[in-house]
C-alpha cells in the first residue's frame, strides 16, 4: 500500500512537472501568437493601402481604356472576357454585360472567327505572341495577341489589342509608290496633266513633258531661268543648291503669265551618278489657297487626358494636357475658363456649345478646333469625351482626351498631293495598266483597273505571264502584237480579244511600248476595254443608215443605193425614177387619234411599200410622213405609171390600227434620171416640186416633174427680195430656248432661234425663209448677224448677274461654202468679248453630206479657237457613224422623233438609251430636244442623258424675257428646288402656244 502511494505521488509529481512544462510552452505560444497578430495587423494595413492604390489605379486605367483609341480586351486563361475598352467595338460586338463570357460567343467582325480563336488558344497555350493586320469594313487595324503574366511570371490569360492603322496603311502605300524606282514612272511622265521637267546643275533643261510645253511653250535651247522667268542670269531665289544637296522642296510660284503653281522640287540621280533636279508644276490657279510646307510626318500624336466632374464643376487634366497647352506640368489650375482661353476666339463659342450640347443630350462629345498654345503657336486639336453615370442614371462626369493633330492634318494634305501627282498614271488611269518583264513575260506591276474591268486581282497576276492566266484567247493575235512591238518598239491601238477572270471574252485595245527599268527591258501596256464601244458602233452604224420607226433605209443609205442604180442604168442604157411620196392629211391623224396611231400607220405604209415593190427597187423614209422610192431599170415610161398605180392600189386599202379603220391617200411627185436631173439632189428637189403640184391638184394623185412647175418660185422670189432688205430694216430677231442640265436642274445653255418679222407685219418661221436665204447666199450675212447678236446677248446676260450660259447657234452648209465662217466666229467673239468655250456651233444635216474634207478642215480651225461643236438631229439618218468619227464634235443632239415617245415606246427608249451609251463611250455629251412631259424627263434621267430642252421646261423667248424667266424660275442657280412645271413666261413666244404634233419639226430644229 505504501509502495503504491509512493508510486502515485511520484506519478503526480511527474504529471505536475509535465503540466508546468506545458504551461511554459503555452505561455511561449501565446507570446508568439501575439507577435503574429501584430504582424498580421501591420500586413492588413499594408493590404488596405495597396487596395486603395489599386482602386485608384483601376479607376485611372478604366479612364485610360475609355479614352484611348487603341481597342483592348483582357482575357483569362479560359479565354473569357475580363475587361475591354470601347474602342474595340468595331471588331468585337462586346457590351458591358459580356464580362465573364467566353470570347467564342462574341461576334468577330475581322474575318475568319475560327482562325482568330485558334490563334488566341495558341497564345494562351504557348505564350507566343502573334500579330497581324485585319480589314474591318474597309478599315485596317493591327491585331496583337500577347500572353498576360500574373504574379511570378505565370501566364494568366491573353491581352488582345486593336490599333487603327488605316492612315498608316495609306502612308505606307504612298511611301512605297514614292520610293519606287523613278524609271518605272518615266514611261508615263508624258501622260501627266501637270508640267514636269528635269534640269541640270548648269541650268540646262534635260527633259520636259508635253504638259509643260503646252503651258510655257518649247524651251528651244533656253536655260531654265530664260525659259521660265525671262531672265538673262540665274535667279537669286533658286533652290538648286538645296535640291542638289539632297533636299526635296515645295514652293508656290506665280508665273509671268499670272498663273500660280505649286512647285515640287526633288533631286534626281542620273545613271552616271550625277544629280539633276526634277520639278513638277501643278497649276493651282482655279482653286488657289494657302498651302503649308511639307513637314516630316510624326510617328504618333501626344494625347492628353481630362475629366470634368459635373456636379462640382471641377475640371482635372493630366500632365500631357498641360504640355499640349504649352504649360509646364502643374503650372496652371485646370478649369473650363483656362481651357477656353486657349481655344481660338473664332472657335470658342462653337466648342463651348458643342460640349454643352453633348452634356444636355447625353451623347458623346467630339470637336475639332484651333488651339493657341501658351507660347502663341497656333495648332489644330481634336477633343473627344463620353459621359459617365451614377447608379440612378445621372451624368456625373465627362471623361475624354485631347490630341494635337496639326502634323496629322499636314501629313494628310501632303499624302493627298503626293497621290495626285505621282499615282495618276497607275491608280487614276482610266484603263488597265500593266508592266511586264521582257525576259520572261511576267507581270511586275498592274493597277486596280484589271480587277475593275476584267476581274483579275493584282496578286493573281503579279509574277505570272499572260499565257499562264489565259489573258490572250487568240495566240496568233498575240504573236502579231509581239512582232509589231519588236519591230517598232511600240504598238498603238492594237485591237484583239482578251479574257476576263470568269472566262468571258472582251474586245480590247492595247497600246504598248518598251521601257527600261534598271537596265532591264520591260513593256508598259495600256489595256482599254472597247467591247461596249464596238457594240455601240454597230448599233449606231445601223441607226445611221436606217429609220428608227419603220426600219427602212434612211436618206444616207438611199442616196448610196440611188447612186448605184444610176451607175448601173447608165451602163444598161436604162432610166431610174425617183418617187417622192407624201401622205395626205397625216397631221389630222396625229391630232385626232394620237401619235401611237400615227406611228402605226407609218409602219404599215412602210410594210406595204416593201411588199408591192421589186427587190431591185428601194424605198426610204425621208422623215415625218414622207417616203422616197427608187424604181430601177426603167425602159418604158408606162412602167412608172404601172408601178405608181400599184402603190396607190396597195396603200388605199384600209389599215386596221388600235380599233380604227383608216383609209389613207397620198400625193406622189416623180422625177426621172437623167431627164429631170443628173444628180440626186436635183432629182429630189424636182420630185418634191412635182409632189406639191400633185397636192395642189387636189391630192390623192401623182405628177411627173415638168419645167412649168414654178408655182413656188413666185413666193420664193418675194421672200428673196424682201430678205435683201431685212437686215438693213432690222427685221430679224432672236428667241432663246433654255437647255437644262438634267443632273442639277440648272439652265446651262440656250439655243438661239432666228425669227423674221417681215415688214413688221408677219412673223415668218425659219422653214419658210431659210431655204431662200441659202439659195440666194443671204444666209452668210444673216448667219454673221446671228453669231454676233447671240454672243453679245450672252455677254449682256452675264453683266446682268445671270449665270454664264453656253449659247448654241445653228450653222448652214452655205456658210461653209460661201462665207468665211472662221472669220465670222472670230469677229463675233472679239466684238462681244464672249469666252469661246461658251459658244456652241450646231452642225446641220446638210453640212455633213458635201465637201467633207473642206468642212473637217474648217471645223478643226474652229475647234482651235476653243468653241464647242455639236451634231443636230442625230439619229434621223443625216449623221452617219463615219462623220461622227471624223468630226471632232463635243455633243450629240437626239432628234425629237426619238424623244417624244420614249415613255410609251420601248423601241424609241432603246434607241435613245443606245445613243446615250454610245456617246458616253465616245466621251460625248448628249442633249435631247423636244421634251414635252414629266415622263420623258424622268426617262432621260434614267438613261443618264446629260441635257434636255423643250416645252416641258420653257418655250423659246426673247432675251429680256429669258432673263426674267431665269430669275423667276430659279433655274439659273437654285436647281430643282423650284417646281419643274413653272411656266410664268411660257406664252411669250409669239409663234403660238400649241404643242407640236407628230411629224412636225420644232422650229428650233430647222433654224439658225
Amino acid at each position: 500500500m505504501i509502495v503504491e502511494l509512493k508510486n502515485s505521488h511520484e506519478h503526480i509529481d511527474l504529471t505536475n512537472e509535465e503540466l508546468t512544462a506545458s504551461n511554459e510552452e503555452l505561455q511561449s505560444a501565446n507570446e508568439e501568437l501575439k507577435s503574429v497578430n501584430e504582424d498580421l495587423y501591420i500586413l492588413n494595413r499594408e493590404l488596405e493601402d495597396r487596395n486603395a492604390a489599386l482602386a485608384n489605379l483601376n479607376r485611372d486605367y478604366d479612364h485610360l481604356l475609355a479614352s484611348t483609341k487603341i481597342g483592348t480586351v483582357f482575357l483569362d486563361a479560359g479565354l473569357r472576357v475580363r475587361r475591354f475598352s470601347a474602342a474595340v467595338e468595331d471588331v468585337l460586338a462586346l457590351r458591358a454585360s459580356d464580362a465573364g463570357r467566353p470570347l467564342a460567343e462574341i461576334t468577330y467582325r475581322a474575318g475568319d472567327a475560327s482562325r482568330f480563336l485558334a490563334d488566341l488558344q495558341h497564345v494562351a497555350t504557348t505564350g507566343e505572341g502573334r500579330e497581324r493586320e485585319v480589314d474591318v469594313g474597309g478599315r485596317w487595324y493591327l491585331e496583337r495577341m500577347l500572353p498576360f503574366h500574373g504574379e511570378g511570371g505565370v501566364r494568366d490569360g491573353v491581352v488582345l489589342t486593336y490599333t487603327d492603322i488605316n492612315r498608316v496603311k495609306t502612308a505606307q502605300t504612298e511611301v512605297a509608290v514614292l520610293a519606287a524606282e523613278r524609271t518605272r514612272l518615266q514611261g508615263i511622265l508624258d501622260a501627266l496633266p501637270d508640267g514636269a521637267y528635269i534640269v541640270g546643275a548648269d541650268h540646262v533643261i534635260e527633259y520636259f513633258n508635253p504638259a509643260l510645253e503646252r503651258q510655257f511653250g518649247a524651251p528651244a535651247g533656253r536655260k531654265c531661268f530664260e525659259y521660265l522667268h525671262g531672265r538673262s542670269e540665274a535667279c537669286t531665289w533658286c533652290n538648286n543648291d538645296a535640291v542638289f544637296a539632297g533636299a526635296s522642296l515645295q514652293a508656290e510660284w506665280t508665273a509671268p503669265s499670272g498663273r500660280s503653281y505649286d512647285l515640287f522640287e526633288m533631286p534626281f540621280r542620273n545613271p552616271d551618278g550625277t544629280l539633276s533636279k526634277f520639278e513638277i508644276f501643278h497649276d493651282i490657279t482655279p482653286v488657289k489657297e494657302s498651302r503649308r510646307q511639307l513637314a516630316e510626318a510624326t510617328l504618333l500624336a501626344h494625347v492628353g487626358y481630362w475629366e470634368w466632374q459635373l456636379p462640382a464643376g471641377v475640371l482635372h487634366w493630366g500632365e500631357q494636357t498641360d504640355r499640349l497647352l504649352g504649360h509646364a506640368p502643374g503650372k496652371v489650375t485646370p478649369s473650363g475658363a483656362t481651357f477656353l482661353a486657349h481655344v481660338h476666339p473664332d472657335d470658342r463659342e462653337r466648342v463651348a456649345g458643342e460640349f454643352a450640347g453633348a452634356v444636355r443630350n447625353q451623347c458623346s462629345y467630339v470637336s475639332e478646333f484651333r488651339l493657341i498654345r501658351a507660347d502663341g503657336a497656333l495648332r489644330i486639336a481634336r477633343a473627344n469625351g463620353h459621359l459617365q453615370y451614377d447608379r440612378e442614371g445621372r451624368a456625373v462626369r465627362v471623361c475624354g482626351a485631347i490630341q494635337d493633330i496639326t502634323e496629322l492634318r499636314a501629313t494628310e494634305t501632303a499624302l493627298r498631293n503626293s497621290e495626285e501627282r505621282f499615282s495618276i498614271a497607275m491608280t487614276a488611269a482610266p484603263f488597265a495598266v500593266a508592266i511586264t518583264r521582257v525576259e520572261d513575260g511576267r507581270f511586275v506591276e498592274v493597277n486596280d483597273k484589271y480587277e475593275l474591268h476584267f476581274g483579275w486581282k493584282r496578286e493573281e497576276l503579279i509574277g505570272k505571264t499572260s499565257v499562264e492566266t489565259n489573258l490572250w484567247p487568240d495566240p496568233e493575235s498575240r504573236q502579231r502584237w509581239l512582232e509589231m512591238l519588236r519591230q517598232h518598239g511600240s504598238v498603238l491601238d492594237f485591237e484583239t480579244l482578251g479574257c476576263e477572270r470568269n472566262g468571258a471574252v472582251r474586245q480590247v485595245s492595247l497600246s504598248s511600248r518598251y521601257i527600261d527599268i534598271d537596265g532591264e527591258k520591260h513593256v508598259l501596256t495600256f489595256v482599254h476595254d472597247i467591247t461596249d464601244r464596238k457594240e455601240a458602233q454597230a448599233r449606231i452604224e445601223y441607226l445611221a443608215h436606217h429609220d428608227a420607226l419603220t426600219g427602212l433605209p434612211n436618206r444616207v443609205l438611199f442616196r448610196d443605193r440611188f447612186a448605184l442604180a444610176t451607175a448601173w442604168a447608165e451602163r444598161a442604157h436604162a432610166k431610174v425614177a425617183l418617187l417622192f411620196v407624201d401622205l395626205d392629211h397625216f397631221k389630222t391623224i396625229n391630232d385626232t387619234l394620237g401619235h401611237p396611231v400615227g406611228d402605226g400607220l407609218l409602219q404599215g405604209v412602210a410594210l406595204r411599200l416593201r411588199e408591192c415593190l421589186r427587190e431591185t427597187d428601194t424605198v426610204s423614209r425621208l422623215g415625218g410622213d414622207e417616203f422616197l422610192i427608187a424604181l430601177t431599170d426603167i425602159r418604158d415610161p408606162q412602167a412608172i405609171n404601172s408601178a405608181t398605180a400599184k402603190i396607190f392600189d396597195t396603200l388605199t386599202r384600209p389599215f386596221e390600227l388600235e380599233g380604227h379603220e383608216l383609209t389613207n391617200t397620198m400625193s406622189i411627185g416623180i422625177a426621172i434620171w437623167p431627164d429631170d436631173g443628173e444628180d440626186f439632189d436635183t432629182l429630189l428637189k424636182n420630185a418634191d416640186t412635182a409632189m406639191y403640184q400633185a397636192k395642189r391638184a387636189g391630192r390623192n394623185t401623182w405628177r411627173f416633174y415638168t419645167e412649168q412647175m414654178n408655182a413656188n418660185a413666185v413666193e420664193q422670189l418675194q421672200l428673196r427680195t424682201a430678205l435683201h432688205s431685212a437686215l438693213e430694216n432690222d427685221e430679224f430677231l432672236l428667241h432663246y430656248q433654255p437647255q437644262i442640265n438634267l443632273a442639277s436642274g440648272h439652265v446651262v445653255g440656250v439655243e438661239a432661234l432666228l425669227r423674221w418679222h417681215w415688214d413688221k407685219r408677219e412673223l415668218v418661221p425659219p422653214d419658210r425663209f431659210i431655204p431662200a436665204a441659202e439659195e440666194s447666199g443671204l444666209i452668210v450675212p444673216i448667219g454673221d448677224w446671228v453669231l454676233r447678236e447671240a454672243c453679245m446677248q450672252a455677254v449682256r446676260w452675264t453683266r446682268q448677274g445671270l449665270p454664264e450660259l453656253t449659247i448654241a447657234v445653228n450653222l448652214s452648209a452655205v456658210q461653209f461654202r460661201r462665207g468665211d465662217l472662221e472669220r465670222s466666229v472670230v469677229r463675233a467673239l472679239s466684238l462681244s468679248g464672249l469666252d469661246p468655250a461658251r459658244l456652241e456651233l450646231e452642225l446641220t444635216e446638210s453640212l455633213l453630206l458635201v465637201d467633207t474634207e473642206s468642212v473637217i478642215e474648217t471645223l478643226r480651225r474652229l475647234k482651235s479657237l476653243g468653241v464647242r461643236l455639236s451634231i443636230d438631229d442625230f439619229g434621223t439618218g443625216y449623221s452617219s457613224l463615219a462623220y461622227l468619227k471624223r468630226f471632232a464634235v463635243d455633243k450629240l443632239k437626239i432628234d425629237q422623233s426619238f424623244v417624244r415617245d420614249i415613255a410609251t415606246d420601248p423601241d424609241d427608249a432603246a434607241i435613245v438609251r443606245a445613243i446615250v451609251s454610245m456617246a458616253h463611250t465616245l466621251k460625248l455629251q448628249v442633249i435631247a430636244e423636244g421634251v414635252e412631259s414629266e415622263d420623258i424627263d424622268r426617262f432621260l434621267h434614267i438613261f443618264n442623258c446629260d441635257e434636255a430642252q423643250g416645252y416641258h421646261y420653257a418655250r423659246p423667248m426673247p432675251g429680256d424675257a429669258l432673263a426674267e424667266w431665269l430669275v423667276a424660275s430659279g433655274r439659273g442657280s437654285g436647281g430643282r428646288d423650284k417646281k419643274r412645271r413653272d411656266r410664268r413666261l411660257e406664252d411669250c413666244d409669239s409663234m403660238g402656244s400649241r404643242p407640236r404634233k407628230h411629224g412636225e419639226h420644232e422650229e428650233a430644229d430647222e433654224s439658225l
